[in-house]
């Protein structure tokens, strides 16, 4: 079957091109959702976990959200993180290095507070939505 996707780096495909906000715990969800809904090409993914977790646990938690980043349908990903959760986001953004997108992070301590983060995030969502948007679809199977 052949049908018109935007090729991604590492060559998988995706029929969507979306700039992901990846929150990396609760605490950081409000802001990422906050910035997708800002910025048009965002999306972003709510993350009930990330605090007190540890082992298997806080493993999976990881895993799923590395996953959700290196979908097909995302071009570009921004970590939103508070700065004190278990979930390091120097370690998402190693583990999503691989697929070659455009990523970056914030952190809602470091910036100073969530109204500083969320502008600074939509400054990065909107650079990376612009680039998504001048990628044309090309015909894949």
């Amino acid at each position: 079957m052949i049908f018109k996707g935007f090729r991604r780096p590492d060559g998988k495909v995706g029929i969507r091109n979306y700039v992901l906000l990846l929150p990396t715990s609760i605490c950081s969800t409000q802001v990422a959702t906050e910035i997708a809904s800002k910025i048009k090409g965002c999306t972003s993914v709510s993350n009930s976990y990330g605090c007190c977790q540890v082992g298997n646990d806080a493993r999976t938690t990881f895993k799923t959200l590395v996953n959700t980043g290196k979908n097909p349908n995302i071009g570009a990903v921004i970590v939103v993180a508070l700065g004190c959760e278990g979930i390091e986001a120097t370690k998402l953004l190693e583990a999503l290095s691989t697929t070659g997108k455009p990523i970056a992070s914030i952190n809602i301590q470091e910036l100073g507070g969530t109204i500083k983060a969320t502008a600074r995030g939509c400054e990065i969502a909107r650079d990376y939505s612009q680039q998504l948007s001048l990628i044309e679809r090309e015909e894949c199977n």
